[in-house]
């Protein structure tokens, strides 16, 4: 069985926060820009940690196209719902609301077995599985029709 080191990230609109668990309560913390640059710099800065499994928050457009660059680039990339990831801090009694420490908390989360019970994400999937297929299906065109022509 491999040893995946774990790596939590806090994404938001213009930057995202890493954090590499080290053990006990040793982190190594950085902040990036969250854009392609950022995606390789982020890439080049874990290649000394070696194998890693990356936990982060769904935030949709925000956290998509940096879990897919991950996922792509053959990182272990877990991408959770954000209430499992806030009821771990609650489970904590964790009162810390900085990136920093989300980011820290989110690399502890990817530890729990709970949370990675559905698997890892292999980036292929653009469309939600909830619901029956044929009516996701039938509401997929019409929706992305909408998306084009009604930005708002």
């Amino acid at each position: 069985m491999q040893i995946l080191t774990p790596v939590g990230i806090d994404v938001a609109s213009q930057k995202f926060d890493v954090a590499v668990w080290k053990g006990k309560a040793a982190y190594k913390s950085k902040a990036f820009s969250n854009t392609p640059k950022g995606f390789d710099a982020l890439k080049k800065w874990l290649e000394p940690f070696g194998d890693c499994h990356i936990c982060m928050e769904a935030t949709g457009a925000y956290s998509e196209p940096l879990s897919t660059f991950l996922a792509d680039a053959g990182y272990a990339v877990s991408v959770e719902n954000p209430a499992r990831i806030k009821s771990f801090g609650c489970s904590e009694l964790s009162r810390n609301k900085t990136d920093k420490g989300d980011a820290r908390m989110i690399a502890r989360a990817g530890l729990n077995p709970m949370l990675q019970e559905s698997g890892l994400w292999k980036g292929k999937s653009r469309i939600s599985k909830v619901g029956n297929a044929m009516i996701r299906k039938a509401l997929y065109m019409p929706a992305l029709t909408v998306m084009c022509y009604n930005p708002q």
